[in-house]
């Protein structure tokens, strides 16, 4: 991609893909039961009351219980966070949107070919496909 592509895509979507990224540590780590934003800034239920964002980090745990709910493999938490990257668009366009939009769609299918290594029943790739794609929406 061209550099101001590049540019445009990290300052549209480097809040979600952060955000993403510490609902992940938070099921790794914490096993959802806190928000680890850092090894050393852990908010367990009373930080997130104490804080002024309380309404926010109980979105984020959410965020990071549904990885559990939904089992996500790392391969798929990968794929996903490079979806999250690829989902916010300018409204001016990019330079060479044809390259992006390819860009994107080799992680759809790179999703798609993971889920369908794991399940046998098509109905269940399209339900997993499904799932995932929903968690990607809440973010």
């Amino acid at each position: 991609l061209h550099v101001d592509d590049q540019m445009s895509i990290i300052q549209y979507s480097w809040m979600g893909l952060m955000v993403f990224a510490m609902g992940w540590r938070s099921f790794t780590n914490v096993n959802s039961r806190m928000l680890y934003f850092a090894p050393d800034l852990v908010f367990n239920e009373y930080r997130m009351h104490k804080s002024r964002m309380y309404n926010q980090c109980v979105r984020m745990r959410h965020l990071s219980q549904e990885f559990g709910w939904l089992q996500i493999t790392p391969q798929e938490f990968l794929c996903m966070k490079a979806l999250l990257f690829f989902s916010i668009i300018p409204v001016d366009g990019l330079k060479n949107q044809k390259l992006f939009d390819e860009l994107r769609m080799n992680y759809i299918k790179e999703l798609d070919r993971i889920i369908a290594c794991k399940r046998k029943n098509p109905t269940s790739c399209s339900r997993r496909f499904y799932q995932l794609t929903k968690v990607l929406d809440s973010v």
